[in-house]
């Protein structure tokens, strides 16, 4: 068995108590991305001029859960697996398009 050194010689040894569990972990950061993006959108859908940006926004979420959902019922079929992940790839596009609207940069 291959043994690892470094920071990483938990995660590879299956029989140490500090291997992190995928079927807990995942839930659990999908959970939190749910949560944090779906409250930063509510802000926007209130304010003018970025309500687009807020409907976007949890389309793209509610679309990325029913994606993430599908493919563990699908038993993670390839498609699926790569249409996750450019959802996610357009979840952080319009982070991003948010960020900079919001706060505009200023040259001087």
């Amino acid at each position: 068995m291959f043994r690892g050194t470094g920071p990483w010689q938990y995660w590879a040894d299956p029989q140490s108590r500090f291997n992190a569990n995928p079927d807990v972990i995942d839930p659990l950061g999908a959970l939190t991305t749910v949560l944090y993006l779906g409250g930063l959108a509510v802000v926007p859908l209130r304010a003018p001029g970025l309500a687009v940006h807020g409907a976007l926004l949890l389309t793209l979420l509610a679309a990325q859960a029913a994606l993430g959902v599908a493919n563990v019922v699908a038993r993670q079929l390839l498609a699926l697996a790569v249409a996750h992940n450019a959802g996610a790839a357009l979840l952080l596009t319009i982070v991003v398009v948010l960020n900079f609207t919001v706060f505009p940069r200023h040259d001087t």
